[in-house]
């Protein structure tokens, strides 16, 4: 037993010196970075001895190697918002490390929107880098780890995409990405069948542009066309951050898609059943002739997840309270915690659609300050709050039951003081109770219990990402454009 205890005495004492050595050798390179100076407001920089470095979004600083340091300069537009990753020396043009085959350093210029020309031949570069194939958060980490241990591996998460484009007469269009030539047009280097004139992004409900776009016509996404036809309501109905999916609606056809996976058309048409910016679902449920479903972000597939079927249209009440021919519905979103030897993580997260009250007989008794909190409705005998507070204060559905009437007129009054705060008073005190129905669907999403290695992991990749932000110089005000 006091072999046992020594061997982990031993061990502990390795352990101990090999991380205070690891966070010496750190606090060294971090200091070594700060005399880096950066090189005419882009992303690369200069090291003390005259090496060229390149930041890569993601990862940290590489050596540009082979590159003739006494020719080397940036490309760039003059008032460029962005910080420049295309530069050039007597030999070659770079985008970020990648060197850029057949382009005449000479008379290279960059275009605009990712794309470099010499007149004869362009390019596409992207401006901001993109994970590799088969990325996964705990490879990263290690990946950059090692780099930052061992600076002869230089192999990155993280690539910018290139492309060589047969063509010299390129003008930048819409947005970064785009680009035309006469009718032409291109989309990070690939050319897209459709019209350049047209171009416009499907806006989000509140106004704001999403990841989808059209040209009057078709829809797209990225690279891909998909196979729907554009009308005045599509819309981007929802994004889930968590699974990083855009939910696209077209209301005429019934036609879904999440990101650029089409649900399937044999169900068609779906009715979208969703929270307004997810304030009571982390996604969006699609009720078809069948059936209920919803897109399995950690599965990347359509689910059902339901029998019940809708009676007629249906149209959303309030928020998240929808009404169909014959009931109403509300939406709830929930998590499912775990303890364990690692300590409390999240297991699961739902979203459910719950049946509570008839559709008919609805009518609104007022908004909770000026609509910015919810409204309050009556439904027969029964009043109920509908909220529209994010999940706080522990106020945390979409629904509640009024219990006690007399809060009714400190809901509705026209005061500017009411607070969520009060709200969540209101509730503890039973005044508010959470409204009960029948689920009649319930999606879920599980998520795989952390390791203590991750634990490890990501405690020393907070360690150096801490290091290297002390590290990285400061850019004057006067170079930001």
């Amino acid at each position: 037993m006091r072999k046992i205890a020594t061997k982990i005495l031993y061990l502990f004492v390795i352990l101990t010196l090999f991380f205070v050595l690891a966070m010496l050798y750190l606090w060294r390179e971090g200091e070594y970075q700060r005399g880096f100076a950066n090189i005419d407001s882009s992303e690369f920089y200069r090291s003390p001895e005259g090496k060229i470095y390149v930041q890569i979004s993601g990862s940290g600083k590489y050596e540009l190697k082979g590159v003739d340091e006494a020719s080397f300069r940036v490309l760039k537009l003059k008032h460029a918002y962005d910080y420049s990753n295309v530069a050039a020396d007597k030999n070659h043009i770079y985008c970020a490390r990648e060197i850029l085959p057949g382009l005449d350093p000479k008379s290279a210029k960059v275009l605009g929107n990712g794309y470099i020309s010499d007149g004869k031949i362009s390019y596409y570069c992207a401006t901001r880098s993109e994970k590799e194939a088969g990325f996964n958060e705990f490879g990263a980490i290690m990946k950059n780890l090692v780099h930052v241990f061992i600076k002869s591996y230089d192999d990155s998460p993280y690539f910018y995409r290139t492309k060589l484009v047969e063509s010299a007469n390129l003008e930048p269009i819409f947005d970064a990405g785009f680009a035309r030539d006469g009718g032409t047009l291109y989309y990070k280097g690939e050319k897209l069948d459709a019209d350049p004139n047209e171009l416009r992004y499907i806006t989000t409900e509140n106004g704001a542009a999403s990841g989808y776009y059209t040209d009057g016509k078709s829809l797209f996404l990225g690279f891909y066309r998909l196979d729907a036809r554009y009308s005045d309501g599509t819309r981007q109905i929802c994004y889930d951050p968590k699974h990083d999916i855009e939910y696209l609606f077209e209301p005429k056809s019934g036609v879904v898609f999440a990101n650029e996976h089409k649900f399937s058309a044999q169900n068609m048409p779906y009715s979208a059943i969703y929270s307004v910016d997810n304030m009571h679902s982390f996604w969006p449920l699609f009720a078809s002739k069948d059936g209920i479903y919803f897109w399995d972000g950690s599965k990347n597939e359509q689910a059902k997840i339901s029998d019940y079927q809708l009676k007629g249209e249906l149209k959303r009440l309030y928020a998240d309270v929808f009404v169909d021919e014959s009931s109403a519905y509300f939406l709830q979103q929930g998590e499912e915690w775990r303890r364990s030897k690692h300590g409390r993580h999240l297991e699961a997260q739902t979203v459910s659609l719950y049946k509570f009250a008839p559709s008919s007989s609805w009518r609104e008794v007022g908004l909770v300050k000026d609509g910015e909190y919810g409204a309050v409705y009556a439904n027969g005998e029964k009043v109920y709050f509908f909220s529209k507070i994010k999940p706080f204060y522990g106020i945390k559905h979409s629904v509640y039951e009024v219990a006690d009437l007399s809060v009714i007129e400190i809901l509705t009054r026209a005061s500017k003081e009411l607070s969520a705060k009060d709200i969540s008073e209101m509730i503890k005190r039973g005044e508010l109770v959470e409204a009960s129905g029948e689920e009649v669907a319930r999606s879920r999403i599980e998520y795989d219990s952390p390791k203590i290695i991750l634990y490890i992991t990501f405690g020393i990749a907070f360690v150096v990402i801490v290091l290297t932000t002390l590290a990285k110089p400061k850019r004057d005000k006067r170079d930001l454009r």
